[in-house]
């Protein structure tokens, strides 16, 4: 491990479309990502509704940081470039569609969210 995470500086609801809020001055501003197995409720990941497996994610503001620590109920979510989150495993033995992880707030354990396979997805299928 390089010992360098990405901590989320939070999910706003108010930036859903482009353009986004200024630029920030440390860090970068994403969207365009998904949550597939469940949905932002504009706080915490809660359950997916039926019917809607794949939800959009608000604007996410990644911050680099040296030391993260959790606060409690977290789960460290997988990002993924594709649905298919499989790939071929480069040197380290981890799948090239892997990117990273992001620490998201819930109120059910991270065990609840690795149950249902809940991740981050750069490219959806629709």
């Amino acid at each position: 491990s390089s010992g360098i995470n990405a901590e989320y500086g939070g999910l706003s609801s108010s930036s859903w479309c482009y353009p986004g809020p200024a630029v920030p001055e440390a860090g970068i501003l994403v969207h365009g990502l998904s949550l597939d197995g469940a949905r932002w409720d504009g706080n915490n990941v809660v359950e997916a509704l039926p019917g809607k497996q794949v939800t959009p994610l608000p604007e996410i503001h990644f911050l680099p940081t040296q030391d993260v620590r959790s606060s409690g109920m977290e789960y460290e979510c997988p990002v993924y470039r594709t649905q298919e989150r499989c790939g071929e495993l480069n040197e380290s033995g981890v799948s090239a569609n892997f990117i990273t992880s992001v620490r998201l707030c819930s109120e059910q354990p991270p065990s609840h969210w690795v149950t249902r396979g809940l991740a981050i997805i750069c490219q959806t299928e629709d």
